[in-house]
């Protein structure tokens, strides 16, 4: 059942309904910014090497690019004093030398007769090792 309305109160449902889509539109624009402002707000994804700079493959510092590496040394600890006193600030500096970098001795599988490198290590004792998946299931059987 629809109502008579008179021409003043169409005009002011009209005005109503062109407030409310006016209102409607404002608020869509502020999420919108919203959402661009998080959008740019969030943290990115870092950049690899070759797409920053352009580049296809960039190598590792320490390597030559022909494939053997040169062994990177770790920097030099420095201990760094200072004294101000009325008569000036005195500075003093020292480096100690690095320590020589240890090296891991190279595990062998733990199978008997094999002595190939070892790749894997056992889950039920992490010092023992086997060369492949077929040793490691043998010796993973001999542990249980």
């Amino acid at each position: 059942k629809k109502k008579n309305l008179t021409p003043q109160e169409l005009e002011l449902r009209k005005q109503e309904q062109s407030r409310k889509r006016s209102l409607q539109s404002a608020q869509k624009l502020e999420d919108e910014k919203q959402a661009t402002i998080r959008r740019l707000l969030a943290k990115q994804a870092p950049k690899t090497r070759g797409s920053r700079s352009g580049l296809g493959s960039v190598t590792a510092p320490g390597s030559s690019g022909d494939g053997s590496a040169t062994p990177q040394l770790p920097p030099v600890p420095m201990l760094a004093r200072w004294a101000s006193t009325k008569d000036g600030m005195r500075w003093a500096a020292k480096v100690e030398p690095a320590p020589p970098p240890r090296a891991r001795p190279q595990a062998t599988c733990a199978v008997a007769g094999c002595e190939q490198m070892r790749k894997y290590r056992s889950v039920k004792d992490f010092e023992k090792g086997a060369c492949g998946l077929e040793h490691l299931k043998a010796l993973n059987a001999q542990l249980a």
